[in-house]
């Protein structure tokens, strides 16, 4: 089977205000003609391009292939539609598959009862429909049309398979890229976070140093597809990773509990190695700073909002420490994700808005500030 022979259509989900973002990213993958639209990408791709999407990208939630659009003003048209589409190009008689149905501004506005129809559909067609491991079927209609998709990725592309251990108010991995990003950090910058966690950012930060893919560790739902290729796929992830660039990355905490699982997922992803995590506070990092050896580093972190952890009546005093952290190294840049603009007001240098979006359920801001250079005029 030709890897080009068949164009597929696909749309990949991403977190609000990444959308252009994930576009330049699926471009850097070989994907053509992405076009943002509301809550992510669409396009299409041959099936290399959708493993490419789905093993490559850091920022994307989920990829999915939309395999059918129609319109449907009753359940006898929901029916015939979805009797007609190719569901055994994707699923594999037997398969599991979940059901998920959403419905807005249309004459069928009963998610459950659209969900139900379409579960008889696919029984039909011979898959079994369970809730625990199965493949993420999608109904959506809107306006009266509706579209089916099946889900290509399995679990939320964010869990890159190496994080068994959280802290206490972690950062998603899609955000931790996107910050690395809009932070303007690239493999072989210093990187600094002094408030690491569970290691996140520190840990994407090596994932793209290391020259592997973001989801090197993990497997796909596309991997259980009838047009699944195990050979094939072995040599587009052997093409996709990259010779490793030599960064130097420190995580820095002062919970040892957050230490201690930091090096645990470190460990997990294979990139012990690749960060240095220890244990200390920003004013022991501050105090520390000249024998650091770092020039002009990126730091990049996701102190506390005051709503899961951290003390109000300290937080502004942490988000100022963490300025004058950053004033120890001329040239540095300073990031950070809050859901205060309060406290990120209070930083020094002057940190600006790049991105807001939702990260579980809160309205988060992203905010980049640098240093200057001694001599620099403001």
């Amino acid at each position: 089977m030709s890897l080009s022979a068949t164009s597929y259509v696909y749309f990949a989900a991403c977190s609000p205000g990444l959308g252009d973002m994930l576009v330049e990213e699926l471009r850097g993958l070989g994907l053509k003609k992405p076009k943002a639209v509301p809550g992510g990408v669409e396009g299409r791709a041959p099936l290399e391009g959708i493993w490419r999407a789905n093993l490559g990208s850091a920022l994307a939630l989920r990829v999915w292939f939309r395999i059918a659009q129609y319109e449907a003003a009753h359940f006898d048209q929901l029916l015939q539609g979805a009797s007609k589409a190719p569901w055994r190009a994707y699923l594999s008689p037997g398969s599991g598959v979940k059901v998920v149905a959403h419905c807005a501004k249309s004459r069928l506005i009963h998610s459950a009862a659209v969900a139900e129809r379409i579960e008889g559909v696919l029984r039909d067609a011979g898959m079994e429909v369970r809730e625990e491991h199965a493949i993420r079927v999608q109904v959506r209609i809107f306006r009266d049309k509706v579209s089916l998709s099946v889900d290509s990725s399995g679990l939320p592309l964010p869990k890159r398979g190496w994080r068994p251990r959280t802290g206490k108010a972690p950062l998603s991995e899609d955000l931790a890229r996107a910050g690395l990003l809009l932070a303007g950090w690239r493999p072989g910058q210093p990187l600094l976070d002094p408030m690491c966690g569970a290691g996140t950012i520190a840990l994407e930060a090596a994932t793209w140093a290391s020259g592997r893919p973001a989801g090197w560790h993990r497997r796909f739902a596309f991997e259980d597809a009838p047009h699944f290729d195990a050979e094939a796929y072995a040599a587009v992830r052997k093409a996709m990773c990259t010779e490793p660039v030599p960064t130097r990355i420190l995580a820095r905490d002062r919970d040892a509990g957050a230490i201690a699982a930091a090096r645990e997922n470190a460990a997990k992803a294979g990139l012990a190695e690749q960060v240095e995590i220890e244990h200390a506070s920003v004013a022991e990092t501050r105090a520390e700073a000249a024998e650091l050896g770092l020039r002009r580093p990126v730091i990049v972190t996701n102190p506390p909002y005051g709503q899961r952890t951290g003390r109000e009546d300290t937080l502004v005093g942490l988000y100022r420490a963490l300025g004058q952290l950053a004033q120890r190294w001329p040239g540095a840049t300073l990031a950070a994700w809050s859901s205060r603009g309060d406290l990120l007001r209070a930083v020094e240098p002057r940190l600006e808005r790049e991105l807001s979006t939702d990260h579980g359920g809160t309205r988060v801001h992203f905010a980049v500030g640098r240093v200057l250079e001694r001599g620099a005029e403001r």
